[in-house]
């Protein structure tokens, strides 16, 4: 059955909820440097040209694991910049809040172009559709989206975190796929692999709450390229050790 967009999408049930949780045999510590390099690899089923040509065709045979390769793909090109894209996230946004949705349409299409897989951005392409009563071309990016949404649910089981493009998705995972409120708790840490993870907190209707965890070490060492980010861990923990000492030297001289 097609979901209304009209009914589901804007009246606070973006997805009218999510299916039940996939089980998945996916290990992020195991598994994502060797799809990775099934991503780039052009004899490949998995090669991400192939990938993201179904994704935009809307390609309704794509698994939710294919999907997830996808995003995995996609940490690999040359326009994935995670924190760099918030701001253009944020300015798409805020053109559709104040009710610039012509703007919002033409400034969110042309991000798309390189950044296809950026779920906020296919939300807002939506909405400005949806604003103009385009309602076909707004489900068609809805269900984009949502197809996101699906893959990252797909990549957690059991206590595996869940996989997270960018540091905004978790936020997104939780309002709009899972029609929760964000609650106050979160923070980020790390797995047992030493993977980075953001914690975020899930507070449904009747007022429960759930401690989601989304892994994006993929994003963390955009940042920090290979190298540089050992080196600021070693750097952190040689000036702890300097405080602690100068802290025991200070006790000393008080007394």
């Amino acid at each position: 059955m097609k979901v209304s967009f009209t009914l589901c999408a804007f009246l606070g049930l973006i997805f009218c909820s999510s299916s039940g949780h996939s089980q998945t045999n996916f290990n992020y510590t195991k598994d994502f440097n060797n799809i990775l390099a099934r991503t780039n690899d052009k004899n490949d089923t998995w090669f991400y040209d192939k990938l993201i040509q179904r994704f935009n065709e809307d390609d309704l045979t794509m698994t939710d694991q294919e999907v997830l390769a996808l995003l995995i793909g996609f940490t690999d090109n040359k326009n994935y910049d995670p924190y760099g894209s918030l701001t253009e996230e944020r300015e798409i946004y805020e053109l559709n809040d104040v009710g610039k949705h012509k703007e919002g349409l033409e400034r969110g299409l042309k991000f798309l172009e390189k950044n296809p897989l950026n779920v906020k951005t296919l939300i807002e392409v939506a909405w400005s559709y949806h604003k103009s009563d385009d309602e076909i071309t707004a489900d068609k990016y809805i269900a984009r989206s949502r197809r996101i949404f699906k893959a990252m649910e797909y990549s957690s089981q059991g206590d595996q975190a869940i996989f997270a493009l960018g540091p905004a998705d978790g936020q997104l995972y939780i309002t709009k796929y899972l029609s929760k409120k964000l609650g106050t708790t979160m923070g980020s840490g790390e797995d047992k692999d030493g993977n980075f993870l953001d914690f975020l907190e899930a507070v449904s209707k009747d007022g429960q709450t759930t401690q989601l965890s989304f892994v994006i070490e993929h994003a963390i060492h955009k940042v920090f390229p290979e190298g540089e980010l050992e080196k600021l861990e070693k750097q952190i923990k040689k000036e702890e050790k300097k405080n602690k000492k100068r802290a025991k030297k200070s006790e000393t001289i008080s007394e």
